[in-house]
């Protein structure tokens, strides 16, 4: 199964990788193949850091996010506002 750029799960290069593997300083023309390897590839550049979703462990948010209010934060105020009542 080929990985699909528009889907953002294409691997990601530098700008300044050759066109052409062959144009590379790591190829090995006697070999006819790159010394680093493809999962090892100079220019191959990490995947951007994964951002926290706030709807994450929420049964509200599982099949489309919140909307107007927050549930998970709703939620987390009652309670709150229960123990302070307990408190008392």
């Amino acid at each position: 199964m080929k990985k699909n750029k528009e889907l953002g799960t294409a691997p990601r290069y530098a700008k300044e990788k050759p066109e052409d593997c062959r144009d590379c300083s790591f190829w090995n023309r006697h070999k006819n193949k790159c010394r680093l390897g493809k999962s090892n590839c100079y220019y191959l550049m990490s995947a951007p850091p994964k951002v926290p979703n706030p709807c994450e462990g929420c049964t509200y948010g599982q099949s489309r996010p919140c909307v107007g209010i927050c549930y998970k934060g709703f939620h987390r105020m009652r309670k709150a506002g229960e123990a302070d009542e307990q408190s008392r």
